[in-house]
């Protein structure tokens, strides 16, 4: 029914991913990574991280794995585009099989869409979009945790199991333990409030008779224990140490006020955005609304229900950061939130769309939504296109000369001018002291004979 719209807004959103990946460079900690492959290996510089400074052992293990690609030229552009495939993959599978289930017409909204309506708001709501997918050592942590919780929800859907269910299940759920801990409590949790429902309406012999339910234990059991692993580590512990000391009643304070923030500051901030890519959903909504046949006041009873989980999920999202940092935490952090943001929003502009009884309406709401996000994806595609190939050529322009004087021998302090925006890309800049962490990860990284600073 929206070919057209869905066609533009598909190649509109693929190109702006593709922009921003070739664009996209090594940034901060990543330096420091490709230190710890060089000098350590993949082993060895996850023992060092996990007894250093951070226990995400998995994560980081295979973060450094990648690293022994990074020689090849595009390998950025191919990593975040493929981490992109691999999300729009797994979506797809779990909308084939919600289509089946409902029994959704093919012509009445394309299975297609919903998977790029979802990416499209999570790169383009997160609160700090540079950050979270354009930045390798963020992308391995925070985006591939959320990429292993989908395939564990789809591996707990698909009731054909394949030879590689049981290591991929294994697999994905210590990833997500050792990668993300806001997101480990949310799916721990959350996976509680399953099974207690399971075990409420099938009965406790019934639910252990089930296969898949031993599966969900199973799998709740690795996130739990790889969660331990990590935030049990030497690393993790001395990095706390070098935190601010805070009482309880502190950290609590906190947490209420970053809850606030979140709540005043930052999804008002992006607000606009969740509407644009949440109010296709209206059309789902519709056409699914004879097969689930629910009563007007039952829909608007499960309104309030996902408002009250959207607001328990962010909470849940911010406690273990709050109480690990003392702090709301980077920006790249709240990843977690955009996903609960954009599932919520997907969620309520659907139940919104089981209220409409005239499909006249829904055509005209939904082609509201397809122009102001098309047009929104066209110009964010002509402005990142300027504004990252810029930077990207500057910033290799400033790489050749690092490479050129390190050949030369050279033992000084190198200054060098600041980069120009990098647009949707993420970038940490050079300081004008030597010792600042970014300075030091590039010299380390390309194991530079000298120091590197800012130019006064």
């Amino acid at each position: 029914m929206f070919k057209g719209f869905t066609y533009s807004f598909t190649i509109l959103l693929l190109l702006l991913l593709v922009i921003l990946s070739f664009n996209a460079r090594f940034a901060a900690d990543d330096y420091y990574f490709l230190f710890l492959e060089k000098s350590a290996g993949a082993i060895g510089g996850m023992i060092f991280q996990y007894t250093d400074f951070s226990g995400r052992w998995l994560s980081h293990f295979v973060s450094l794995m990648l690293l022994k690609l990074s020689g090849f030229k595009y390998f950025l552009a191919g990593f975040f585009i493929l981490t992109f495939a691999t999300l729009y993959l797994i979506l797809s599978s779990l909308f084939y099989k919600i289509y089946n289930w409902y029994d959704v017409d093919e012509n009445d909204f394309n299975s297609d869409f919903p998977p790029l309506l979802i990416i499209a708001s999570l790169v383009l709501c997160a609160f700090s979009v540079g950050e979270n997918w354009f930045w390798f050592i963020s992308v391995t942590t925070y985006v591939w945790s959320i990429i292993f919780g989908l395939i564990l929800v789809n591996l707990y859907l698909n009731n054909k199991k394949r030879f590689y269910t049981p290591a991929l299940l294994i697999f994905s759920s210590l990833y997500i333990g050792s990668a993300s801990e806001s997101f480990a409590v949310l799916m721990i949790l959350f996976s509680l409030l399953f099974v207690t429902f399971k075990i409420r309406s099938e009965g406790i012999e019934v639910f252990k008779a089930s296969s898949k339910n031993r599966s969900l234990l199973l799998m709740m059991i690795l996130i739990f224990a790889s969660f331990l692993i990590s935030t049990l580590s030497p690393g993790t512990f001395h990095r706390n140490a070098l935190l601010p000391s805070l009482s309880l009643f502190q950290k609590c304070e906190i947490l209420f006020r970053s809850f606030g923030k979140i709540l005043i500051q930052y999804i008002p901030s992006k607000i606009h955005l969740f509407v644009i890519f949440g109010l296709p959903w209206i059309a789902f909504g519709f056409y699914i609304q004879e097969m689930l046949q629910n009563k007007t006041y039952a829909i608007i009873r499960n309104i309030f229900v996902i408002l009250l989980l959207t607001f328990a999920a962010i909470f849940i999202c911010l406690f273990p950061t709050v109480f690990i940092l003392g702090e709301t935490g980077p920006a790249r952090a709240l990843l977690i939130i955009t996903l609960v943001l954009t599932i919520s929003f997907a969620i309520l502009f659907t139940l919104t769309g089981m209220l409409f009884r005239k499909e006249s309406h829904i055509l005209k709401i939904s082609s509201i939504a397809f122009f102001f996000s098309i047009i929104y994806l066209f110009y964010e595609n002509i402005k990142q296109y300027r504004v990252t190939k810029v930077f990207a050529e500057t910033y290799d322009e400033r790489i050749a000369r690092i490479v050129e004087l390190n050949n030369e021998n050279f033992t000084g302090i190198a200054e060098f001018s600041p980069l120009p925006a990098p647009g949707m890309n993420y970038h940490a800049e050079f300081s004008t002291d030597t010792l600042y962490y970014v300075n030091q990860h590039w010299k380390k990284g390309l194991q530079l004979k000298y120091n590197v600073v800012l130019a006064h």
